[in-house]
């Protein structure tokens, strides 16, 4: 249980770090382009670290209940298990099955995180243009009648 919950917690920060550097890249750093191209690469490593963590947090609580991953039955994987996790580590086994975490991670890059990147650098290049255009220069300003330097 205390597995499960620290494997939360992490794929949270993880992913909450995916949807904030965006907009932090964009908003306090670079322009454009530079804004685009760090938040790739960053964004990059951390859905790499989210989908090759799961996958190593798996084969982590497998052998953490004693599943033999390389017994050629399901009686012998289940053999260092105890009989009320059964269940629990045969739906655990069966989950890695399938696209493998490279796959899986490039899809989520190409799939949701490009297009999120590149709505949120855009909303916040235009936000920085407006905001510059309707913030008042000072030496715009008009000054009151009768002020002197």
């Amino acid at each position: 249980m205390a597995m499960e919950f620290l494997g939360y917690v992490t794929l949270f920060f993880l992913l909450s770090l995916v949807a904030v550097t965006p907009i932090y890249f964009s908003l306090f750093k670079y322009g454009f382009v530079k804004s685009i191209l760090a938040s790739v690469i960053v964004c990059s490593v951390l859905v790499v670290c989210i989908y090759w963590g799961s996958d190593v947090f798996a084969d982590l609580r497998l052998s953490m209940m004693g599943y033999g991953i390389n017994g050629l039955s399901d009686f012998e994987r289940l053999e260092g298990v105890p009989l009320e996790m059964h269940k629990e580590a045969t739906q655990l086994y069966q989950s890695t099955f399938g696209v493998g975490w490279p796959l899986s991670a490039i899809l989520a890059l190409s799939i949701f995180v490009a297009p999120y990147i590149l709505i949120i650098v855009s909303f916040a290049t235009f936000y920085k243009m407006w905001r510059s255009k309707n913030i008042p220069n000072k030496a715009r300003q008009k000054r009151p009648a009768g002020w002197t330097r």
